[in-house]
C-alpha cells in the first residue's frame, strides 16, 4: 500500500495508520506500507505501525518526507512481533511468531519531541525488524507533556529503539508457563550531517531476554549529546546498547555494539554513550572513529559482568 500527499497530519490517541497481520493462524506475509509526502506530522499520541501476531512476517514500513518528519508528544511509528497466545513453549507444534518489519526513513529533518518515539519490538521467536535512517539533520528532545500521576511511573522520553522484550501472557492462557522472548532485537543504522540529543532523548538497543540485542551504528559529521530528562527523573541523553535484568529474570542474550564515525563528538552535562550488561551475556563494543571528541561533565562507558566484550 503507497500513501501520497503533500502534507500528512496525523493526531490524537487511536488516529493513526496500520498494516498487520493479526491473525496468529495466518501465515502469508504483510504487505510494505509506503508513505510520500513533502511534510509528515504525527502528534498527540497517534502512531504509525505494523505488527505480526502469527507465522507471517510484518509489513516493511518505508516513510518518504521529502522536507521533514516531525514526531511529538507520544506520536509514535513502530513495528512489532509478537509471541500467539497459542505458541506451544515447550516446542512442537507450531505457533512460532513472523519476524517484523524494518523501518526505512528518509528525510531532510527529523525531529522527535516530548516522549515521541520509533521503535521495533520483538515479544516472541521472530526477529524485531532493523531501523534505517538517512536524514539531513536529527533532534530528539524532552519527555511526554502529561507524565503519569503515579510517580513510580517514568515518563516517556524521545526515543528511537529496538528492543527483544519477555512476553507476558496470563497464567490461565498459559498455567506455570514462564515465556521467555527468543528473537533478537533489530539494528539501529542512522546517517546525517548533525545528530543531537537533549533533556533525555535517547536512541536505544536493548535485550531482557535470551535473545540478543542489536547494533548502533551513526555515520555524521557532528553528533551532539548534552543534559537529562526532567529533574523528576533525571534520565541522561545518549546511546545505549544494554543487556538487562528484569524482574530478577537473568538475561541470556548480548547487549548490542555501538559504532560512531564522526567527524566532531560532543557529550555533555551528564550524557553518555554507553555499551552494558547486568545479565549472564556479555556487553557490547563501543567503537568510535572521530576526528575530535570532546567530554564536558559527559561519560563514555563500557560495563560488562560476563564475556570478554565490552570494550571501548
Amino acid at each position: 500500500m503507497t500513501i501520497e500527499a503533500t502534507d500528512i497530519v496525523l493526531s490524537g490517541q487511536g488516529s493513526g495508520l496500520f498494516a498487520q497481520v493479526a491473525d496468529e493462524e495466518a501465515t502469508g506475509n504483510g504487505a510494505e506500507l509506503r508513505i510520500e509526502t513533502d511534510r509528515l506530522t504525527v502528534l498527540d499520541g497517534a502512531t504509525i505501525s505494523t505488527l505480526t501476531n502469527g507465522p507471517g512476517n510484518a509489513s516493511p514500513l518505508t516513510i518518504v518526507a521529502r522536507e521533514s518528519l516531525i514526531l511529538s508528544n507520544q506520536g509514535g511509528i513502530g513495528a512489532t512481533t509478537t509471541l500467539p497466545e497459542r505458541h506451544n513453549v515447550n516446542g512442537g507444534g507450531g505457533g512460532d511468531g513472523g519476524d517484523g518489519g524494518d523501518i526505512s526513513i528518509s528525510t531532510n529533518f527529523l525531529q522527535l519531541i516530548d516522549g515521541a518515539v520509533i521503535a521495533t519490538t520483538t515479544k516472541g521467536s521472530g526477529q524485531a525488524g532493523n531501523i534505517n535512517i538517512v536524514t539531513g539533520e536529527i533532534q530528539l528532545s524532552g519527555e511526554e507533556l502529561d507524565p503519569p500521576l503515579d510517580r513510580a511511573t517514568r515518563p516517556r522520553l524521545s526515543r528511537i529503539e529496538a528492543s527483544t522484550i519477555n512476553a507476558i501472557i496470563p497464567k490461565e492462557k498459559m498455567p506455570d508457563v514462564t515465556v521467555i522472548a527468543t528473537g533478537g532485537g533489530g539494528d539501529i543504522t542512522i546517517q546525517t550531517d548533525r545528530f543531537v540529543a537533549t533533556d533525555g532523548g535517547r536512541v536505544r538497543t536493548s535485550t531482557e531476554s535470551s535473545g540478543n540485542a542489536g547494533d548502533i551504528a551513526i555515520s555524521a559529521e557532528t553528533v551532539e549529546l548534552s543534559g537529562t530528562s526532567s529533574p523528576r527523573n533525571s534520565r541522561p541523553s545518549g546511546l545505549f546498547a544494554v543487556a538487562e535484568e528484569v524482574n530478577r529474570v537473568n538475561t541470556m542474550g548480548n547487549g548490542g555494539g555501538i559504532t560512531l564515525e564522526v567527524d566532531r563528538l560532543d557529550v555533555s552535562d551528564r550524557a553518555q554513550v554507553s555499551v552494558s550488561s547486568d545479565g549472564l551475556g556479555s556487553a557490547g563494543n563501543l567503537q568510535i572513529d572521530a576526528e575530535q571528541i570532546w567530554l564536558d561533565r559527559g561519560f563514555l562507558d563500557a560495563d560488562t559482568n560476563f564475556g570478554d566484550r565490552g570494550n571501548i
